[in-house]
């Protein structure tokens, strides 16, 4: 967290959350988004949000975000989102079907060249700059589910479009991952890149690292070719992580 988000005011906001705003800038919330061009209230990572407190705003909106963020990044999203919400806290979530979008490919009205290119924008994203592409995307059943095991109850799940899910949930209790997500927040600032891969193996895994794994995790490191958030990602992302913990 530099400077600017460290001091950030944020009682002199809304407690309503735009994320991921985009250009949809919004008067009566807080608008928060990673790109500076957008000009929201808050430029920062909707994944990781400290300068904001924990159980104060009363509603998030998140339309047409977590598509755009990684495929592991669906839970750690919830899990963080959860934490600003009050109890009861409203979510208001707009994001891609992807078997709305391959019904409409496969609609003999929608045949034409044109048409094609246009529902697989739905699926891949505009592409007109750099993060404006989809990483993800959901059916019915794996949206409920990472909602129901990052503490939300679902009230509203409809299809607008054929190809959008819109989503009206509560939260209902903490999220499951929530330890999780905090100890490797810690995790992150240890200086020693052995113990650093070390501390992710046993938090992420639950077991001490294996010698091929620590020496190619901390070779990569400590040449560049992968940051500490990016190690994370790839142990959470793991099969060996998955088949611990299914959803």
């Amino acid at each position: 967290m530099d400077a600017a988000e460290a001091n950030f005011e944020f009682s002199r906001f809304p407690r309503k959350l735009n994320l991921g705003c985009g250009l949809d800038v919004r008067p009566g919330y807080l608008n928060i988004d990673a790109c500076s061009f957008h000009k929201p209230d808050l430029v920062a990572d909707i994944l990781d949000l400290p300068m904001l407190p924990s159980d104060h705003y009363d509603e998030i909106l998140a339309q047409d975000v977590l598509e755009h963020l990684p495929r592991w990044a669906t839970r750690r999203a919830l899990c963080e989102w959860n934490r600003l919400l009050t109890p009861a806290g409203a979510l208001t979530i707009r994001t891609t079907n992807v078997l709305g979008v391959c019904s409409a490919l496969a609609d003999p009205g929608n045949q034409s060249p044109a048409r094609q290119e246009s529902l697989l924008q739905c699926i891949f994203g505009t592409q007109h700059y750099s993060g404006d592409t989809h990483s993800t995307g959901f059916t019915e059943p794996l949206l409920r589910a990472y909602l129901t095991t990052e503490g939300f109850t679902v009230l509203d799940l409809a299809v607008k479009d054929g190809w959008l899910f819109e989503v009206n949930a509560q939260k209902c209790r903490a999220a499951k991952s929530a330890e999780l997500f905090w100890r490797l927040r810690a995790i992150e600032a240890i200086a020693d890149t052995r113990d650093f891969v070390m501390q992710c193996y046993v938090t992420i895994l639950g077991r001490h690292a294996d010698e091929e794994g620590l020496q190619w995790y901390a070779a990569q490191l400590e040449a560049g070719a992968v940051d500490r958030k990016t190690a994370v990602n790839l142990l959470l992302d793991s099969e060996e992580r998955k088949s611990m913990e299914p959803l």
